[in-house]
């Protein structure tokens, strides 16, 4: 028995998208064939985060204060793999998910008072590479760990 087994989670959020991108089904520990896997989450308050959903191509905004559903969706075009947030006032935080092979990362930009996610730019590859982690530079300059497929590097994307 490890450690971990007697914590239960507060809140039993689920969500649950198509397999848009038709991926080949994932393969996860005694859990069977997955179509579709949550893939990065960042929380903003003890009660707000944002997380990305990979074959599904969606990027999700909760308030579990307000419902254990997402207030906002928005659609990528691709895949997805870590998330990271920019806080630029109060209530707006720009959003940037990593694109795995499709592309390098797609932005969003975030308004927490309405409540909106609206999207914002993708930016492709120059090389293909697989881009598996994004995160924000102290200055919110996006920084890549394109840690698979040719030339493994830290990268920030120029």
């Amino acid at each position: 028995m490890n450690s971990f087994e007697n914590i239960k989670p507060v809140l039993d959020i689920k969500w649950e998208e198509p397999n848009r991108k038709g991926t080949p089904a994932l393969h996860i520990g005694e859990n069977g064939a997955r179509y579709g896997t949550v893939t990065g989450i960042r929380w903003l308050s003890e009660t707000q985060f944002v997380v990305a959903h990979r074959s599904g191509c969606r990027l999700a905004y909760f308030d579990i204060q307000k419902s254990v559903s997402p207030l906002a969706i928005e659609t990528m075009d691709n895949l997805s793999d870590l998330l990271d947030v920019w806080k630029i006032s109060d209530f707006e935080y720009e959003v940037a998910v990593s694109g795995c092979w499709d592309v390098l990362y797609t932005t969003f930009t975030l308004n927490i008072q309405d409540d909106t996610l609206t999207y914002k730019n993708t930016v492709q590859h120059k090389n293909r590479s697989f881009c598996h982690g994004v995160r924000y530079q102290n200055n919110g300059e996006v920084w890549l760990a394109l840690h698979t497929g040719r030339h493994p590097r830290i990268d920030n994307g120029r």
